[in-house]
């Protein structure tokens, strides 16, 4: 969860028309009163608010609609911000102790908007997304194969070099798959 937030504090909001914007305005001053009120609610009903955007300020732009990103860990199913569509830049963390029960949890929503899934595991990703009914899911698939710096770097230096290194990286898959299926194939 840190990461996320870091990587949020980096969004830039500004008007929206101005380039490299992430987040303009909320659509009206209302809207952005009703956001901050559910903000408050989630705060209120126990909520851990990681990151807060309510008292942003964008320059020349003073007294826009404008809630920067804003991050709620530990949400639980009976809190208003996990019951309530909030139409802004909140992002409303829910855990799950098993995949079992991530899938079940996401199916119980009656909104089913979107999910997003962080996963090591291909077997993870498939059950998922095969099990899950919502409009929009984003998986974070890591996938992890061991390449020495200096070999990163000169993949990063040329694309021959970087397919050269792919290659490695596919055999290295195949032989630690053959060294689990009980094959002898040499290092």
């Amino acid at each position: 969860m840190p990461e996320l937030v870091e990587k949020a504090k980096t969004l830039k909001v500004n008007g929206g028309t101005e380039p490299n914007t992430d987040l303009g305005p909320v659509v009206s001053k209302t809207a952005k009163e009703r956001i901050l009120g559910l903000i408050g609610r989630g705060v209120e009903e126990g909520a851990t608010l990681a990151l807060d955007g309510r008292d942003i300020q964008v320059k020349g732009y003073e007294s826009g609609n404008f809630i920067g990103p804003t991050i709620f860990t530990n949400v639980d199913t009976d809190m208003t911000i996990y019951k309530t569509e909030i139409f802004g830049p909140v992002l409303c963390c829910v855990e799950a102790d098993t995949l079992d029960d991530a899938i079940a949890l996401v199916n119980r929503n009656p909104m089913g908007n979107g999910v997003g899934l962080f996963t090591q595991s291909g077997a993870a990703t498939r059950k998922f997304q095969s099990e899950i009914d919502i409009g929009q899911v984003g998986i974070t698939f890591r996938f992890r194969c061991r390449r020495s710096a200096s070999r990163a770097r000169a993949a990063r230096s040329s694309a021959t070099s970087a397919r050269t290194a792919s290659r490695s990286c596919s055999s290295t898959r195949r032989r630690r798959r053959s060294r689990r299926a009980g094959s002898t194939t040499p290092r």
